[in-house]
């Protein structure tokens, strides 16, 4: 005799299991993107932009330079999973913890620390620099733009930098240094 069983229903079947699975690559692939951006307590170093000192340095009347002093700097970048997964193909680039860097100190009290630490060796420099030069020009006067640089390292370019530009003699040498 024949079977008399109903038909399979349709509600669980093939279009309803496909639908399913899409969702559920769709919710992983956004799971991903989503952790992927997440936040870590962590920046990204890398070397930053040069800068040319002879162009960043304003003076009154300055001497035209052959040469110029170029100031590195170091760009820390909010560490994302992302970013600190290829910063790990990338041989510039660093994971560095923010306690390292930050020193158990605050964000705003490290860039304002840096900034501090950044305008008093401009200042320096600027002072050397006129010294140097045996300029009679007011240190006030003189301006280093930087913006969103910290830290003491240029002093010494900064100083070089001011004394070519405060006098005819090329500190130099027509080199970029």
């Amino acid at each position: 005799m024949p079977s008399t069983s109903p038909p399979p229903s349709t509600a669980d079947g093939p279009p309803r299991r496909r639908l399913q699975r899409w969702l559920l690559v769709a919710a992983v692939a956004l799971g991903v993107l989503v952790l992927a951006q997440a936040p870590l307590p962590a920046y990204v170093q890398r070397p930053g932009p040069a800068i040319a000192l002879a162009d960043a340095i304003e003076l009154p009347d300055p001497d035209p330079v052959d040469g110029d002093f170029l100031f590195l700097t170091i760009r820390l970048d909010d560490a994302t999973t992302w970013s600190a997964l290829a910063a790990g193909f990338d041989g510039d680039a660093h994971v560095v913890s923010r306690d390292a860097i930050l020193g158990g100190a605050s964000e705003a009290d490290f860039v304002a620390e840096q900034t501090a630490l950044f305008e008093s060796a401009e200042r320096t420099a600027v002072a050397v620099g006129l010294a140097a030069a045996g300029s009679d020009v007011d240190p006030d006067a003189v301006d280093i733009r930087a913006e969103g640089v910290g830290g003491p390292a240029a002093g010494l370019r900064g100083a070089l930098a001011v004394a070519g530009l405060a006098t005819t003699a090329d500190r130099a040498g027509g080199r970029v240094v």
